[in-house]
């Protein structure tokens, strides 16, 4: 259909375990609770991404009002409730109590067990989102676990993992990470690949790095090393990925290294120096390892081609 700002919706729908009516109000609607300090933020062996409180609002950055339908397998009916921006536009230096009037409606037959759907309205951008991009970006905020606990479908199209045809990777066998160990004692994994042609993408150059299999440093990343690196040109055709869980780790906000966004990762933080450099002298390694092996293949082509 024709895109439309005031008409046009974007829908969420998860099929996970929903929310009754005490969860709405004493938890998911109290911006500011790091649930992390109050039940571990682990559910079904999985830690919760954020630790801030305030993730249930990132939906104002598309659109002025967000909807949500949400549900248990316990609860005879659903709750519904809607927030608007504007009702969080208060003059600084004041507080007020915010209400969300909230209501209970019948569970549709055609929904799963428990689940929730979240509506954004009123949408904030001029142009239609470009699905293509955006599937592409998502394809880079999730580890390869994840892939295997759930699926993300985008206008019913299940999200695959990026696709780069390569001509070489590390290590050599598809899918499995080499291990290394900090001086710390810190874990980490890494694999990396060297494309066959210059990736045209920017989400699918260079390293993403994941903590508890969601994205803590976005792509492309090359540890800052990218400028002064020898094979700069090679950063347009590596793309790799590391796991390094402890970035994750803590409870409270004064440890979070990640920003809320989970885009990137605040590198001034003492704790982070030993892990940029590890990466800084693995990405200057891997940018010229690539470059040796792409000149290998061009001679190996010359040399057998007699004229």
């Amino acid at each position: 259909d024709e895109y439309d700002q005031s008409a046009s919706k974007i829908i969420i729908k998860d099929d996970g375990e929903g929310m009754n009516p005490s969860i709405v109000q004493n938890s998911y609607l109290v911006v500011g609770r790091n649930r992390r300090q109050f039940d571990g933020g682990n559910n079904h062996g999985r830690k919760v991404m954020g630790r801030k409180g305030i993730g249930k609002l990132a939906g104002f950055g598309l659109s002025e009002k967000i909807a949500i339908t949400t549900w248990t397998k316990e609860t005879p009916n659903a709750v519904n409730f809607s927030m608007l921006l504007k009702q969080l536009k208060i003059d600084a230096g004041t507080v007020d109590k915010i209400k969300f009037p909230w209501y209970e409606l019948e569970k549709n037959t055609e929904w799963p067990p428990s689940g929730t759907i979240i509506e954004l309205s009123v949408l904030r951008h001029a142009a239609s989102i470009d699905i293509e991009a955006l599937s592409e970006t998502l394809s880079r905020r999730f580890s390869r676990s994840t892939y295997g606990e759930m699926n993300i479908l985008i206008n019913d199209v299940k999200l695959s993992e990026p696709n780069v045809d390569s001509i070489y990777q590390f290590p050599a066998k598809d899918g499995v990470f080499e291990e290394a160990t900090l001086s710390s004692g810190k874990a980490i994994k890494y694999r990396y690949k060297f494309a066959r042609k210059p990736i045209r993408s920017k989400e699918l150059q260079g390293f993403v790095i994941f903590a508890n299999e969601r994205t803590a440093q976005a792509p492309p990343f090359f540890f800052n090393v990218e400028s002064t690196a020898s094979s700069q040109h090679s950063t347009r055709y590596v793309t790799g990925e590391i796991i390094a869980d402890f970035l994750d780790e803590g409870t409270d906000d004064e440890s979070d290294v990640i920003s809320t966004d989970r885009q990137e990762l605040d590198w001034e933080k003492e704790e982070l120096t030993e892990l940029k450099i590890w990466g800084s002298e693995l990405t200057r390694r891997v940018l010229r390892e690539c470059s040796e092996i792409r000149g290998q293949q061009f001679e190996n082509w010359i040399l057998a081609d007699t004229e």
